[in-house]
């Protein structure tokens, strides 16, 4: 008699997953490996809830339904992100440059005004 057989439990318990394994799950599974595989690889007792994870994590990036699952998509995706993530600290950096050419050209800083005579600015 199987003691882990579904049939002699009196009930299932309930398996909670961190964030980052769904996460690497829905990644190789994106990237093409099979979910029975990941799912025996990282001990998930079901390959369906990587098939979850990885709509869940398609969905997250914004990736079509349809041939969202290829190779090298997850890396695809992190170059967005990274590109996106630079693109905001430039835009951060932009700003403060023209704040600061702002403050200059108006002389609301106390001392531009020496500056930028003994610069010849002035």
């Amino acid at each position: 008699m199987d003691l882990f057989h579904p049939l002699n439990q009196t009930k299932m318990e309930r398996i909670y997953y961190d964030q980052r394994v769904k996460d690497e799950a829905a990644r190789r599974f994106v990237a093409g490996e099979s979910s029975g595989k990941i799912a025996k690889d990282m001990g998930i007792h079901s390959p369906d809830l990587i098939r979850k994870w990885a709509q869940a994590w398609r969905k997250k990036h914004n990736l079509p339904a349809k041939d969202y699952r290829k190779p090298n998509i997850a890396d695809d995706v992190d170059k967005i992100q990274k590109l996106l993530n630079l693109i905001h600290r430039i835009e951060e950096e932009r700003d403060l440059v023209l704040k600061t050419l702002s403050l200059v050209i108006t002389g609301e800083i106390k001392g531009w005004d020496e500056l930028l005579s003994k610069l010849g600015l002035k």
